[in-house]
């Protein structure tokens, strides 16, 4: 009997459970820094700690491409966020 052994399911299962864990851990209890929307120092500080935690979050899986864009892609839309609030009304 022909007996074939298939590592390419072992490293897509692995694949796939990092992409899992990095999701987890970017959407899990992920708060904003609070910074003073008149002061742009302020908010680049905010930023730079919001992209510092993302990373310090991601880092288990930072040799994943589709985990580091998950985490450029979960860095923009806080930025995103955090300029909208900046914005004055």
């Amino acid at each position: 009997m022909l007996e074939v052994k298939s590592t390419g399911m072992g490293h897509l299962e692995t694949y796939l459970k990092e992409l899992q864990d990095a999701a987890a851990a970017l959407h899990l209890n992920f708060p904003i820094p609070e910074f003073d929307a008149a002061n742009e120092k302020s908010l680049e500080d905010a930023i730079a700690r919001m992209e510092a935690s993302v990373e310090e979050r991601v880092a288990p899986w930072k040799h994943n491409q589709t985990v580091r864009g998950m985490a450029e892609e979960t860095k923009r839309r806080f930025r995103d966020e955090m300029l909208k609030k900046a914005k004055p009304a």
